[in-house]
């Protein structure tokens, strides 16, 4: 629906849609794209399933490495791909800086806030409390990220913690 008074140019000169896209619509290609979405679907499902055992595995993991270690968000739906995990009484910063020395890259907080010792704001609000803020570090999974990354992962904690 175009708005009284607004003049289109054709993007394909010819009588159909009111003179503003000419041809037919091809069915096989549409019945290409509609295959095409479904198979992106397939794949983002079994992709996103693969990663939410990534991190369900890595969040069980943790529970052994420190006595008081809690994943924030435990049991409520959240993203497949990130972890964020407190380890109380321990600077997360440190152990930000000890995993990235063995090659693991860590944040304490959001990509969008890196930079600022504030701590998580999204924390804060979730009740979490500054000292525990300040005590947690987010994980996040990727396409690359395999099984042996994440005990890897774990193992370093060990060390770490």
């Amino acid at each position: 629906m175009v708005r009284r008074g607004v003049q289109l140019a054709p993007l394909v000169p010819g009588h159909q849609e009111g003179g503003l896209r000419g041809g037919t619509p091809s069915v096989v290609l549409c019945e290409a794209a509609a295959l095409a979405l479904e198979l992106a679907e397939a794949e983002r499902a079994r992709e996103a399933a693969r990663l939410g055992a990534l991190r369900d595995g890595f969040e069980r993991g943790v529970a052994p490495l420190h006595a008081r270690a809690r994943v924030h968000g435990w049991g409520a739906p959240r993203l497949c791909n990130t972890s964020h995990v407190c380890f109380p009484g321990r600077d997360a910063e440190a152990v930000l800086i000890a995993l990235d020395l063995e090659g693991f890259a860590v944040s304490v907080g959001a990509a969008c806030a890196s930079g600022t010792m504030r701590p998580s704001h999204v924390l804060l609000a979730m009740g979490v409390s500054v000292a525990d803020a300040r005590s947690s570090i987010r994980v996040s999974f990727g396409r690359d990220t395999t099984d042996a990354d994440v005990s890897a992962l774990l193992s370093c904690l060990k060390r770490v913690l």
